[in-house]
């Protein structure tokens, strides 16, 4: 695969009147905008919750003062014995200059209205600059990212947006800013490691680049290691990852899970379709 060229419209500081630069930042200032007035205006009608916005603010609030990752209020010592978020780690500071739970709600409707740039690029590169506008507004106009951006707060989210930089980086052959915003995004939570992972040996099939495998291995790796091992380490009440619990029906551990799913496929379908909230999930 030949590597995209970077396009001009990169030099986001340009003087000449520039309609289609316009409408694109026209369309994420919007985005980013309108969302964090929505979000703002869900939070000030208590419509959002202690679960999981409230533990957001707390940590972030402990990280602040020192008191990292604490886990007292979900009855844990640590949080980490939930989830591996540590881009909770550079987002504390922003509690010295806003020290409110809005602030998180902004920083992730900012980051989703930036993730609109890579996909311009990536659709100019390939097509021409207003396909590349169009293709921008599909993005920010998506349900699923506008549905993930109005439910309060959340870490996840914010790896659609560093997982577009990241794409636009390997598609430019651009390994060092690929691995940036692929740190970026595995940050977010554990499970993000594996679209790492899988952005990792896809440059390697794409471009023959051997620090795809190294890349690929780490972020499957690592999403076992912190899955089956560190995660639950920190747990004082549990052996397993917390997510596995939810499962714990079709077996006690993965290798258990995986075999009730090939050997008994009609007790699995009943356990899913026996309650009406696991079809409606």
């Amino acid at each position: 695969m030949i590597a995209e060229k970077y396009p001009a419209s990169l030099n986001l500081i340009n003087w000449r009147l520039d309609y289609i630069k316009i409408i694109l930042w026209l369309l994420i200032v919007s985005y980013v905008a309108w969302f964090s007035y929505a979000s703002f205006r869900y939070h000030d009608l208590f419509l959002t919750n202690g679960f999981d916005f409230g533990i957001f603010d707390y940590m972030v609030w402990n990280n602040l003062h020192g008191n990292f990752f604490s886990g007292l209020f979900i009855g844990e010592k640590s949080h980490l014995s939930l989830h591996f978020q540590l881009i909770l780690l550079p987002l504390t500071p922003i509690y010295l200059i806003w020290p409110d739970a809005k602030a998180l709600l902004f920083i992730q409707s900012l980051v989703l209205g930036l993730g609109a740039l890579p996909i311009y690029w990536l659709a100019e590169s390939r097509l021409n600059r207003w396909m590349g506008v169009g293709f921008a507004a599909v993005y920010l106009l998506f349900p699923a990212l506008q549905g993930a951006n109005l439910t309060e707060f959340h870490t996840v989210p914010l790896a659609a947006g560093f997982l577009a930089y990241a794409y636009w980086y390997l598609r430019c052959s651009n390994f060092k800013m690929l691995l940036l915003f692929s740190l970026l995004a595995a940050a977010c939570q554990e499970d993000v490691l594996i679209i790492v992972g899988m952005m990792g040996f896809y440059l390697y099939l794409t471009q023959k680049d051997f620090r795809g495998i190294i890349l690929g291995l780490l972020g499957f790796g690592g999403f076992l290691i912190l899955s089956l091992l560190i995660i639950p380490s920190f747990a004082s009440h549990r052996e397993l990852h917390f997510a596995l619990l939810r499962y714990k029906t079709l077996g006690g551990s993965i290798p258990n899970i995986l075999t009730t799913f090939g050997t008994r496929p009609d007790f699995v379908w009943h356990f899913v379709m026996s309650e009406p909230d696991r079809v409606r999930y």
